[in-house]
């Protein structure tokens, strides 16, 4: 005998699907519309970008597979485009006392807001990578932690991870997103590991003068000694794409003082750069 539910039961069920569904929409509409908003005018817009950062604080939306997929999707588009091509340098305290013209003041207050939410955004993505294994959260994403990062979460962040440091690899918090995708390249999942393999052998291709290279090689050095050299073979091969063109001999002295003078200040900081990748490729 079949039984059928109350009315008023599946009238409940029915409403919450609905609500659900409209705060989907609701959702989406909101993230569009802050994206363009921000991406046209960042400097005149931070409060719109804010509101979007914040949305992954909001248990109720985080609930939503979907839009968490999308906004961490939307955010890393939206960052690679308003991202400076400088470190953005935190002032000084005898910097902050001293007067400022307007547009220095606006341009800091727009590099201090950016900073703030890129800061919050790059821990998301850290905390969604660290899910797998359950190390390593940041405590600025605390408030994500309590979620159920699925596997799609996870390639989603990785993947956004991977584009900034493409798109810029010597901005703020570089160093924190190459330790977070690193476990990733030791994956056994090929996809997994191709997509950090791909990212690093970009940004060895584009780096003209070494530092984001050192940066990412110092992080694999550390790596590789805390897994106590138990590693697959895609990190080794990773660092045989780094471009050396020129390998120092260490016991060489004959004309390395002259050599010296004529290296620039930045030359002489990246040629012991790579004499340190040669020790541990």
């Amino acid at each position: 005998m079949q039984v059928n539910a109350p009315v008023d039961v599946r009238e409940s069920g029915i409403q919450q699907l609905l609500l659900k569904k409209k705060l989907k929409s609701d959702v989406k509409l909101l993230i569009v519309t802050n994206c363009e908003t921000v991406v046209q005018s960042p400097e005149t817009h931070m409060a719109s970008l804010r509101e979007l950062v914040k949305l992954f604080e909001s248990s109720k939306i985080m609930s939503l597979k979907e839009i968490r997929v999308i906004l961490t999707a939307s955010l890393c588009v939206v960052f690679k485009d308003i991202l400076p091509s400088y470190h953005i340098r935190n002032l000084t305290e005898p910097e902050k006392s001293q007067q400022m013209k307007k547009e220095t003041k606006k341009l800091r207050f727009f590099e201090e807001n950016l900073l703030v939410n890129y800061r919050k955004y790059t821990d998301v993505l850290r905390t969604i990578l660290s899910s797998a294994t359950s190390v390593g959260k940041s405590t600025r994403g605390a408030k994500c932690c309590k979620i159920a990062w699925n596997d799609v979460d996870r390639v989603t962040a990785l993947r956004a991870a991977c584009q900034l440091l493409e798109a810029h690899p010597r901005f703020n918090f570089s160093e924190e997103l190459v330790q977070s995708v690193l476990p990733y390249l030791n994956s056994t999942s090929e996809k997994l590991s191709s997509i950090v393999f791909n990212t690093f052998k970009t940004v060895f291709a584009n780096d003209r003068e070494g530092e984001a290279s050192l940066s990412i090689c110092k992080a694999i050095h550390a790596f590789w000694r805390k897994m106590s050299y138990r590693l697959r073979p895609a990190v080794a091969r990773i660092l045989s794409l780094v471009p050396i063109k020129d390998v120092a001999d260490p016991n060489s002295t004959v004309g390395s003082k002259r050599d010296r003078k004529l290296l620039s200040r930045r030359e002489r900081k990246v040629s012991p750069t790579f004499q340190l990748i040669i020790s541990f490729v």
